[in-house]
């Protein structure tokens, strides 16, 4: 008996590569969000820091700041341009904060405050958030 061969195609990775990734249909769908929200009476949007804004591996902990995403910055960059007042959300201890705002004015992130409270906001974007209906039972 004749062992099976592999299918070894040059089109199937191909295939795979022109799909589009879930993400980029994620992020697709936060811009549109973002580009059509309309300010309400608190004009606040949230944005998380780490994993949203900048690079962050968990395995850095609270040690370093990584580099901008530029999508996190896009976002900002449009939340601003829209009139929103933008807060930076982290969970990360106060003394950090001047740190932090320093690095992003420096990577010219547009934001208006950093805070490790969770203001009355419009809006939140947040990479581990869970949507859930609104009033559910």
């Amino acid at each position: 008996m004749t062992p099976p061969v592999a299918n070894t195609s040059t089109s199937a990775p191909m295939a795979r590569s022109s799909r589009k990734s879930p993400y980029a249909e994620k992020w697709q769908d936060v811009m549109s969000y973002a580009a059509t929200a309309t300010p309400s009476v608190l004009g606040c949007a949230c944005v998380d820091l780490d994993s949203v804004i900048l690079f962050h591996d968990t395995a850095w902990g609270n040690s370093r700041l990584g580099p901008v995403l530029p999508r996190g910055r896009e976002l900002c960059q449009l939340l601003y341009d829209r009139k929103f007042r933008v807060i930076v959300l982290t969970a990360r201890p106060i003394e950090q904060h001047s740190n932090i705002a320093w690095h992003l004015k420096n990577h010219d992130v547009r934001f208006h405050d950093v805070t490790n409270f969770k203001p009355p906001a419009d809006f939140y974007f947040d990479d581990k958030a869970v949507r859930t209906p609104k009033n559910w039972k």
